[in-house]
């Protein structure tokens, strides 16, 4: 990726901090620059107490499929683990376990991420509070 399109990224992430509307153009921006499919910026735990996106592309604009995984899948989740508590700028791939026979035969998998059509997942912690002075973190998946 050129250094002009990393700066373009990190303007367009700047754009939704000052524009809240700003934040649909980073995250299309930001899945197409890695080569994803769908993407969201979604806020855990956030300090309001709401958890939920904070901005979506391609099949995470679905709201109602959002509202499904929240209320029925995100507990179940093998893969939320692997990206919890990590420190801010933490960048990865779920990678290698998404081809396990654990994840495979988890419910998580035959009825949240097969039906969908969902691959590996690229994480980034954008945010992470300190639990002691403010539960929260903010992550970008694609």
């Amino acid at each position: 990726m050129s250094t002009a399109t990393i700066d373009q990224l990190i303007s367009q992430i700047y754009d939704g901090l000052l524009d809240q509307d700003g934040w649909a153009s980073a995250v299309n921006a930001l899945t197409h620059a890695v080569g994803g499919s769908s993407g969201l910026i979604y806020v855990p735990n956030a300090p309001s107490g709401a958890a939920g996106p904070l901005a979506c592309f391609g099949a995470y604009s679905n709201s109602e499929l959002v509202a499904k995984y929240l209320s029925s899948f995100e507990q179940l989740s093998p893969i939320d683990p692997i990206f919890r508590d990590k420190p801010e700028g933490f960048l990865s791939a779920v990678g290698e376990f998404v081809f396990s026979p654990s994840y495979q035969k988890s419910t998580f998998f035959n009825e949240w991420a097969r039906p969908q059509g969902l691959g590996d997942i690229t994480s980034v912690a954008i945010w992470c509070a300190s639990p002691a002075t403010m539960p929260g973190s903010a992550f970008a998946a694609t």
